[in-house]
């Protein structure tokens, strides 16, 4: 027998949408104890406008608790030189779980070397790969 599909109201959806997006629980997780799949998560995040911010979002939650709490700025001076040196060691340095354990900028240099590759076997004035 099919299962019952269950309803939930848009406040049930807006708080669990909200949970999904602190960086203490994933999705998986968040859906494990709310008792929904973890697609309608996501799906609820769309429709509340929160998926688009989320990297953004989980960015600055990060540049502030590995950076900003850390250090006593002084001045809008020492912040942006603060920062500067912060987002040089994320983009450099800084290893990405996300990225298969790699720095935002070794990721760049592999897919660079990946479209030029790709580029190498198109067809001249087309733009198309070939196939072999």
């Amino acid at each position: 027998m099919g299962s019952t599909r269950r309803h939930y109201d848009a406040s049930f959806k807006t708080k669990v949408a909200l949970e999904a997006i602190k960086v203490e629980w994933t999705v998986a997780e968040v859906a494990s104890e709310c008792g929904v799949h973890s697609n309608q998560i996501t799906k609820w995040m769309v429709v509340a406008g929160l998926y688009d911010n989320i990297f953004v979002e989980r960015l600055w939650l990060m540049v502030k608790y590995e950076d900003v709490y850390l250090k006593d700025y002084s001045d809008m001076r020492d912040v942006k030189a603060g920062l500067s040196g912060y987002f040089e060691f994320y983009n450099n340095e800084r290893i990405h779980q996300a990225l298969g354990n790699r720095t935002p900028r070794e990721l760049n240099q592999t897919c660079l070397a990946y479209q030029k590759y790709l580029m190498s076997r198109s067809v001249p004035g087309t733009g198309s790969v070939l196939s072999q």
